[in-house]
């Protein structure tokens, strides 16, 4: 299976992902063959997460941090992202590094 990942890097506050996903699954192509995700901020998640809830579409973090919870400010655990009903994570990326 392929896949087609989009990282938004620091673009698109909450509304405008809720806006643009919600067109995007209108206007996307047959996914059978194909898996598509998105990375949106940190602070869009839970925008992503109630938008393709339902959908086939998948959507990740763009960074997570080792500890599950803790004096870590600014930082989002990987059980944070699961929760929410996050797939995937981007680590090790370059302006993370």
């Amino acid at each position: 299976m392929k896949i087609f990942a989009a990282n938004w890097k620091l673009q698109k506050n909450p509304a405008e992902t809720k806006d643009f996903l919600s067109k995007w699954m209108h206007q996307s192509l047959e996914l059978s063959s194909r898996e598509v995700v998105f990375f949106p901020q940190t602070i869009s998640l839970d925008a992503a997460a109630s938008v393709l809830a339902h959908s086939k579409i998948s959507w990740g973090a763009q960074n997570c941090y080792v500890e599950t919870k803790g004096a870590f400010t600014g930082e989002t655990s990987a059980q944070a992202i699961k929760d929410l009903g996050g797939r995937y994570v981007l680590l090790g990326h370059s302006e993370r590094r």
